[in-house]
């Protein structure tokens, strides 16, 4: 074996966080190629990776060694991991396996925790685009926001689509399409949808019944051309003909009226091949009108037959559409969930703060678990918020993660059963009127008195505070009310206030604090600031001159929430 101190080209991006050193080669008949080992540091931690090498960069299959122990199979190159590689932490244990592009993930990738499996999905540009989950006998791809994508069939090694495929967008189907024969099938919009034959021409447009279970039938109104000379115009129900429509053979109109199953039923008007009513039909049966006489005619040839025609009077059951988000099963939410949990910090909330906040303040930032701030200045001393301004993932997400403070809610469309207990009988006594959702509170004096109400302290969904500027209370603990949902602070108010709690509020979305707010003004009281245990939080934002002279202002706890 030859010692060879070789160079790496700076390009490879995988490499750039280890301090490289020599490379030992397994012979020396070409010097700067062939198979060797490249020892790397990191920290105190040494590290071995054996590749092939070309004229000193690592290409092709490879395998990172620590102490002895393969953290990594790799497929490299130029350097760059480049194709199906494995990762492993330092036990030894599977912890990635997937596909990378120029050492970014890029397609396909399975997580591990201790070799097991717990997330299946697909990367775009090194980030996690969708979570894959078994539907039935399909795949169903819903992203990391919580919104369906997919539901198809894979190719054995998940690597691209096969069969046909619902494809969705913000939780609305979007489009039917035949991966095999690489055809669309249907286009759909909010409230209509396109369906194509082989050719790629129109076959149906009209509104349909919004259900994956059903196959997305057509259902009510429609136009379905059935042949070059034939069309129906009308109602549908479940992808057949039901109730009112008509039906035109070469543009002119043969039969409007009633339809059942697919067929002409009930009443109707018969036109002749000029577009002229045939008098004497006084119904109709599975496509044929019959006379006055007793003659049956088809509705479509116009050919007589005394022949009574077969029945066809099934009628059509309307099926349900599916519930909104009926993709999030619990599986799908106990993974969503687990998966938002774990990047607690990845995702921030809108956090607006304007000029000359927080001065004189100690402002920490500390993650959920941590007693070590996160965003305090080396020096340790007071550091000012003024001028960030974070954003949220895009607004039309609307997967929230669970929370063991919030429950998952019944349905709205829901009605619980009357004489239960949550409704009453008819005729029983009148029901006392619900309780207030809203407040606005004025002063000291009337937030203490809401305290100590515990009907408003259940049940209070916004609250309002103005001036508030006497020093009747000092101390305000926002965390008694359990359902709020909002709390604003407006215009110069509670400048007194010594401490607020904001904290274990499940449902609280928004704070808005107004302009000079919250302010100390003779250095008095508490001076304590807290937001923590916000799940909910969409929203904080804070106008100029808050929070000023306050010895310790608080952001802690999972403050993340997809809305």
């Amino acid at each position: 074996m030859l010692s060879f101190v070789g160079t790496v080209d700076n390009r490879s991006s995988f490499l750039t966080d280890y301090v490289r050193g020599q490379i030992e080669w397994d012979n020396q008949s070409a010097p700067g190629s062939g198979d060797g080992s490249l020892f790397l540091s990191k920290g105190n931690d040494s590290y071995i990776l054996r590749s092939y090498f070309n004229n000193g960069v690592p290409s092709g299959e490879a395998i990172l060694m620590k102490d002895n122990v393969v953290v990594s199979k790799l497929s490299l190159q130029d350097g760059k991991r480049s194709g199906i590689c494995s990762l492993n932490d330092e036990e030894g244990y599977l912890m990635f396996r997937g596909s990378y592009v120029n050492d970014q993930k890029q397609g396909y990738g399975i997580t591990y925790n201790k070799g097991s499996q717990i997330l299946t999905g697909y990367y775009n540009d090194d980030q996690l685009s969708s979570i894959l989950f078994q539907f039935n006998e399909r795949r169903m791809e819903v992203s990391s926001k919580g919104m369906l994508q997919f539901i198809g069939d894979f190719d054995q090694g998940n690597l691209s689509r096969t069969g046909i495929g619902y494809l969705y967008a913000d939780g609305h189907i979007q489009s039917i399409y035949d991966y095999d024969n690489k055809r669309q099938l249907a286009l759909f919009d909010i409230q209509k949808m396109r369906i194509f034959d082989e050719h790629g021409d129109v076959v149906y447009e009209g509104e349909y019944l919004n259900s994956f279970e059903a196959g997305y039938p057509r259902h009510g109104k429609g136009k379905h051309l059935v042949s070059s000379k034939e069309t129906y115009r009308g109602q549908f129900v479940n992808g057949e003909y039901e109730g009112e429509g008509t039906l035109y053979i070469d543009n002119q109109p043969r039969y409007k009226g009633s339809w059942t199953h697919n067929h002409a039923n009930g009443k109707g008007v018969l036109f002749n091949a000029y577009g002229e009513v045939i008098e004497d039909i006084i119904s109709f049966e599975s496509d044929y009108g019959r006379t006055k006489k007793g003659i049956w005619i088809d509705i479509r040839t116009l050919e007589a037959t005394r022949k009574r025609p077969s029945s066809s009077s099934c009628h059509i059951l309307t099926p349900k559409a599916d519930p909104p988000e009926w993709w999030l099963t619990s599986e799908v939410r106990s993974t969503l969930d687990r998966y938002f949990m774990e990047r607690n910090q990845e995702f921030d909330f809108n956090i607006h703060v304007k000029k000359d906040s927080f001065s004189d303040s100690n402002v920490d930032v500390v993650p959920t678990g941590s007693d070590k701030p996160v965003c305090s200045n080396s020096s340790g001393s007071p550091q000012s918020l003024t001028g960030i301004t974070s954003h949220r993932p895009s607004s039309s997400t609307r997967f929230q993660p669970l929370s063991a403070n919030k429950p998952l809610q019944p349905s709205s469309s829901t009605r619980p059963l009357k004489g239960s207990q949550h409704e009453p009988l008819e005729g029983s006594l009148p029901q006392p009127s619900p309780p207030p959702r809203k407040a606005t509170i004025r002063s000291g004096a009337e937030l203490n008195k809401l305290s100590y109400n515990m009907i408003m302290v259940k049940s209070l969904q916004q609250l309002t505070l103005m001036e508030c500027t006497d020093h009747y209370y000092t101390r305000f603990d926002v965390s008694i009310f359990e359902v709020l949902e909002s709390l604003t602070i407006l215009k110069e108010s509670c400048t007194c206030l010594g401490s607020l709690i904001v904290s274990h509020l499940p449902l609280l979305k928004s704070i808005t604090i107004g302009v000079q707010s919250c302010r100390i003004e003779d250095y008095g009281g508490i001076r304590k600031i807290s937001f923590t245990d916000l799940p909910s939080l969409t929203t904080l934002d804070i106008g100029d001159y808050c929070f000023n002279n306050h010895e310790t202002v608080i952001f802690q706890g999972k403050m993340v929430v997809v809305s």
